[in-house]
């Protein structure tokens, strides 16, 4: 019957939808944990470390400052632009153990988030200081697009020195569901965080 045509068809549809999608979340997860081990960024953190009392006191467009004047921040933040634009996360950077932005893919922007600091909302940062690693989906703000972040702890001799993240916008998982009849990605809390149609987004 046409019912069950379209039931079983509306299955293969989800199951292939679902392949996909945990296809990017296994991809998501491995990014930062990937860039956590370079030895680009554990020496950073390394010399950085030395550093942190000085720039918790500063304010944050005082850090940015000194951080956009940084060399070895500015590579950083150049690698970390290569990646972002091959693997297509909007964006990469590097926490301090204080939740502070010390390198970013956009630290040419005027508005970059060097020098900024997480907030208590940033469950993805404190748990992957915590478990060593995080996943989360923020909702629009002031502050940027909604998306999906995924976090891994860097570790130095055991100890934490800070917090790879990558990001990739709510838009590319809607990209992905285009063409379904109406597609979802429904996180544990009950928020569509994807959509093939942006109207069911954060409902």
């Amino acid at each position: 019957s046409y019912v069950h045509t379209t039931a079983q068809s509306a299955e293969q549809d989800a199951t292939t939808t679902a392949r996909s999608v945990n296809r990017m979340v296994v991809e998501m997860a491995n990014a930062p944990r990937m860039l956590s081990r370079q030895s680009a960024v554990q020496d950073f953190l390394t010399r950085h470390t030395s550093r942190t009392d000085s720039l918790q006191v500063l304010g944050q467009t005082q850090r940015r400052d000194v951080l956009q004047a940084d060399p070895a921040a500015r590579a950083l933040g150049d690698y970390f632009a290569s990646v972002g634009n091959d693997l297509g996360y909007s964006e990469v950077f590097l926490l301090d153990t204080m939740g502070v932005h010390v390198a970013s893919n956009d630290w040419r922007s005027h508005n970059t988030l060097l020098g900024g600091r997480r907030d208590d909302h940033d469950f993805f940062f404190y748990s992957a200081m915590a478990a060593g690693n995080g996943q989360m989906f923020s909702a629009a703000n002031a502050a940027g697009t909604p998306g999906f972040y995924a976090a891994s702890r860097v570790e130095q001799q055991g100890k934490p020195t800070g917090v790879m993240v990558v990001k990739r916008n709510a838009d590319v998982s809607t990209e992905m569901l285009t063409g379904q009849r109406v597609a979802l990605i429904i996180d544990g809390n009950g928020v569509v965080v994807g959509a093939s149609h942006p109207e069911y987004l954060q409902r």
